[in-house]
């Protein structure tokens, strides 16, 4: 029942400074322009902003300022973001600012799915639609149907998650929109893996690495890459998942990007448990677990005390196992992580299972098991079957121990056709992984060879240009020495005549 969570990176936050930009181009004084595009951070944006926004009188231009606000905090303290949310939200519906209501439900309900209030966050996601579709805005009616995929996919409704983000992208492909497009290719490509299509998952992880690398938005290619390792990590190829792990780190090292560094310190630690390396993997999640305790990712910081619960369990340290794992398991049901709690709930049951207390292991079980039945995850309804069988074994109560692992074996049964489909559909991804490698290989070579010839041309080209300079001032030296020499003749040849006239 080992559970070794890898955190599957999404592009969690989807408000985007260009999001607003029908209010910036009516609202946006060039002088605040310029001082917040020569700001190098987002906490120099919002000293900028919230110097600003005493001084706003005009209600859009405050409500603008406030939902730009919105969009610097939402990195760094949900509370905070959330706050002008509400506040521009209120302005805008007291001044019955149409477009302004929208741009705030906008925002409020992206930082409500970030907090998990997913009720409030559907809520206002289709409130916000109404008005922009009822102006014909599709920048931020694409963006709402990203939210909306979101939002299902948080409680695992995969295939409308899919229908929402394929929405949501028709959208951002009339507008040209690759920062958009790039977004939904990568959580499409999410779902894809969870519905355990590793092929289609890696091609839109593919796509979307593309473009970011396009229009240069490193921190959403650091998203990719940790993806596509994970990929590759699911297909039991470590070797390759920690070369683009590495690669999302130092990106993520490089821009600062708090969230993209806890990914990929939870990533590369859970490689390194898989390893045996308990201490090098203990020391990746607790650098990940001091980043999502300090940006308050709730999901972040339960996944990660259940990888070092699941550590200290490795290292037999009982005390330490428990602690971790109740609070992943506190965190998670607080969330309404249920997936999640199932997990943490069989865990500490094959915990106290392990230590011989029958009584808490058997409790543990059995709230999974209820758990798994509701949400319907059959890998971990069979795991709830198996322990209870177990522990009922022990105890010499045959009874319930045969009862329970005649259970288990009848899903286990249900499953096994399921299991040898996706080992054959595993093959086949895995072969279609490998074209797909020879083919980013055979591009990239032919990009360097082409990268070459551009090169070799240009200094052959300048090789040329100097040569017809130089030849060209030679001849003009040639010209002027053979000019000035005629001239020195013709004074020499006029000074005997002088001479002989004097």
């Amino acid at each position: 029942m080992k559970n070794i969570a890898i955190v599957l990176v999404l592009l969690i936050t989807t408000i985007h400074t260009k999001n607003l930009i029908a209010q910036s181009k009516a609202l946006f004084t060039e002088e605040l322009q310029k001082r917040l595009e020569k700001a190098e951070s987002n906490e120099e944006k919002i000293q900028i902003l919230e110097k600003e926004l005493p001084i706003a009188k005009q209600t859009n231009y405050k409500v603008y300022i406030l939902n730009e606000l919105t969009l610097y905090y939402a990195d760094t303290d949900l509370e905070k973001a959330e706050q002008y949310a509400s506040e521009a939200y209120q302005i805008a519906k007291d001044a019955q600012y149409q477009e302004g209501i929208g741009y705030s439900l906008r925002s409020k309900a992206e930082i409500e799915t970030q907090k998990q209030k997913y009720a409030d966050a559907r809520k206002h996601f289709k409130e916000a639609l109404q008005i922009f579709e009822s102006t014909d805005d599709m920048l931020n009616i694409a963006y709402c149907y990203n939210g909306l995929g979101l939002l299902h996919y948080y409680q695992s409704y995969f295939d409308k998650a899919l229908d929402e983000y394929q929405k949501a992208l028709k959208y951002f492909e009339k507008l040209q929109d690759l920062e958009g497009i790039a977004d939904v290719e990568n959580k499409i490509g999410v779902v894809y893996y969870f519905k355990a299509d590793y092929s289609k998952a890696l091609e839109r992880y593919l796509k979307a690495l593309a473009m970011n690398e396009k229009i240069k938005d490193n921190e959403n290619a650091a998203t990719c890459l940790n993806n596509i390792g994970i990929v590759y990590q699911k297909l039991e190829k470590p070797e390759k998942a920690i070369l683009y792990f590495e690669q999302a780190l130092k990106k993520s090292e490089q821009l600062g990007n708090q969230i993209g560094m806890a990914q990929a310190y939870n990533n590369i630690g859970a490689i390194a448990e898989t390893q045996n390396d308990y201490e090098k993997a203990l020391q990746y999640h607790e650098k990940a677990l001091q980043i999502a305790e300090k940006i308050k990712d709730n999901y972040t910081i339960a996944l990660t005390m259940s990888n070092i619960g699941n550590i200290y369990e490795r290292k037999n340290n009982f005390e330490k196992a428990l602690e971790f794992l109740s609070k992943s398991l506190r965190i998670r049901e607080n969330i309404e992580d249920k997936q999640g709690a199932t997990a943490s709930l069989n865990r500490i049951g094959q915990l106290y299972a392990n230590k011989g207390d029958a009584e808490q292991a058997t409790i543990y079980f059995r709230r999974a098991l209820r758990l798994a039945v509701e949400v319907g995850v059959k890998e971990y309804e069979k795991d709830a079957y198996l322990g209870l069988a177990n522990v009922y074994e022990k105890n010499e109560n045959f009874g319930k121990a045969y009862q329970y692992f005649k259970l288990y074996a009848s899903l286990k049964d249900s499953l096994v056709n399921a299991e040898k489909l996706n080992e054959i559909q595993t093959l086949r991804q895995q072969y279609d992984l490998e074209k797909t490698e020879k083919e980013m290989e055979t591009n990239q070579k032919n990009k360097e060879i082409e990268a070459r010839n551009r090169y070799q041309q240009t200094i052959w080209i300048a090789f040329t240009v100097l040569t017809c300079l130089f030849l060209a001032s030679w001849i003009w030296l040639g010209y002027e020495l053979r000019k000035r020499n005629r001239k020195i003749l013709n004074l020499q040849q006029q000074l005997p005549n002088q001479l002989t006239a004097s």
